[in-house]
């Protein structure tokens, strides 16, 4: 298991909700070159990102007000996690497959597009990749 390493920007409300932005942004500015070459986020990669920011709210919320000795808030809080991971893992799965259609721009006319698309998917891989480092450290 990989080392957590803390970082306050990452569960920050604007950062979170950031990439979902960020990707809306690159799939309409990009339409045309993604309907030419028949690429299609049909996975919803959007809705694990908007899930995020909901999981860390509830995983924020329950941390300040936990008490260590209640079994059963110790309980309710390790669900949160396993949700917030269960989110992080449909996400890189779905971040996967779209990094496999890109591959389809890794060419000399599209190769622009395919790198905004590639570094914004890295990045994405790696939000959710800290959503399980710290649900796996807790």
């Amino acid at each position: 298991m990989p080392a957590f390493t803390f970082n306050a920007d990452t569960e920050k409300e604007a950062t979170i909700k950031g990439h979902h932005t960020k990707w809306k942004e690159l799939k309409t500015t990009h339409q045309v070159v993604l309907k030419t070459n028949s690429i299609s986020f049909n996975d919803n990669l959007g809705k694990a990102l908007d899930n995020r920011w909901t999981y860390w709210k509830a995983i924020h919320e329950a941390k300040a007000h936990l008490n260590v000795a209640d079994k059963s808030q110790l309980a309710a809080f390790r669900t949160k996690l396993n949700t917030l991971k269960s989110n992080a893992k449909t996400g890189q799965q779905t971040v996967a497959a779209y990094h496999k259609q890109i591959q389809k721009l890794n060419v000399a006319a599209t190769k622009p597009q395919f790198q905004v698309f590639d570094q914004a998917l890295v990045q994405m891989d790696k939000a959710f990749q800290y959503d399980i480092n710290y649900a796996e450290s807790i």
